[in-house]
């Protein structure tokens, strides 16, 4: 998986800050 939009949309996943309903398993499992 070497999507450049994955890697962009995972990058704010840690970026952002960790909301119960944006569980990162939830996200990019």
């Amino acid at each position: 998986m070497a999507n450049p939009r994955l890697k962009l949309l995972y990058k704010l996943a840690l970026t952002a800050p960790i909301k119960p309903e944006q569980d990162p398993s939830k996200i990019g499992g």
